[in-house]
């Protein structure tokens, strides 16, 4: 019989299993005994290298969250700021290779997603709608969209979104929406790599502001078909990172489902402690309309179509 105790310490000599180990236990949802014997596999913390901000552990030379924790911003969050870190409906969760990501909502064909209320609208419900009714979709017929992206509705309206307007956290590569590059604990992603913005435990507020409150992400909260613009302004009263506030102005329509997603990743930015560049960075965030495209109609299950 293997040695349980032998077991161990071979995954102690292999961090990445460990943390994929870790991380998938996390994912699914596993807590008590399940969890616990998931995390006694991680690798001993090393100390965290120079320039890692507060609270993190150093796993392979990697400044990484610790156990419960979550990435977001640059910092680590707990499970509660991770289920309001992505929108509606959806939440931040860990991937089994390490870092977190947004879960998509991925609705069934002739069911189409929902970005206000984040929930897919079944094909019954779509015909209630005033712009469907008088289309006169029948029972055996549904919505698609061959040649874009998801089909989509807010405000009354229907359509498929663009492919290259992504959601969830997602980033159009050029042929796909991504998972942007992972980075590490003080870092963001920027122009495909990452870039730090914590030095000697003092955090480039501005710098941060520009790259964790980004455009692409927080646009695809905004409801499609409507012209957004908000200011974001990120105070630290004495420099104190551990003390920063937002306050958010601008298109009322699109506030209630950003406001949620600045708070937890400015919680991020506060979990790592230490000092700011200045005390009052802000951005003015502007997303141009997402026209819908029209949908197409086809028959269900071999059904007559229009």
């Amino acid at each position: 019989m293997k040695d349980r105790g032998q077991g161990r310490r071979g995954l102690a000599q292999n961090p990445g299993k460990a943390r994929r180990i870790v991380a998938l236990a996390t994912l699914l949802g596993l807590s008590g005994a399940a969890l616990a014997a998931a995390e006694a596999c991680r690798p001993a913390a090393e100390a965290a290298p120079a320039g890692c901000p507060d609270g993190t552990i150093a796993v392979g030379g990697a400044c990484v969250c610790g156990p419960g924790l979550l990435p977001l911003a640059a910092g680590c969050i707990t499970q509660t700021f991770a289920e309001s870190a992505c929108g509606p409906s959806s939440a931040l969760a860990a991937l089994p290779e390490g870092g977190a990501a947004c879960r998509e909502i991925l609705c069934n064909p002739g069911e189409a997603f929902d970005s206000l209320q984040g929930r897919c609208v079944t094909p019954a419900e779509l015909r209630q709608l005033p712009e469907v009714a008088w289309l006169g979709l029948r029972t055996s017929e549904r919505f698609t969209c061959p040649e874009a992206g998801p089909l989509e509705t807010a405000n009354g309206k229907i359509g498929c979104r663009p492919r290259e307007v992504c959601r969830f956290g997602r980033s159009w590569d050029g042929a796909r929406c991504v998972i942007p590059a992972l980075c590490q604990a003080g870092q963001l992603p920027d122009d495909g790599g990452c870039a730090p913005v914590v030095r000697r435990r003092t955090v480039d507020l501005a710098a941060w502001v520009r790259l964790a409150l980004d455009e692409p992400s927080l646009c695809s909260l905004a409801p499609p078909a409507t012209e957004a613009s908000f200011r974001v302004v990120v105070d630290a009263p004495g420099n104190d990172v551990s003390q920063v506030s937002l306050s958010v102005s601008g298109t009322e329509l699109a506030i209630p489902a950003i406001r949620p997603v600045l708070e937890a990743r400015l919680e991020g930015l506060r979990s790592l402690g230490g000092s700011a560049t200045t005390s009052r960075a802000e951005r003015t965030v502007t997303c141009p309309p997402r026209n819908l495209a029209s949908a197409a109609v086809e028959p269900i299950d071999g059904g007559e179509g229009k």
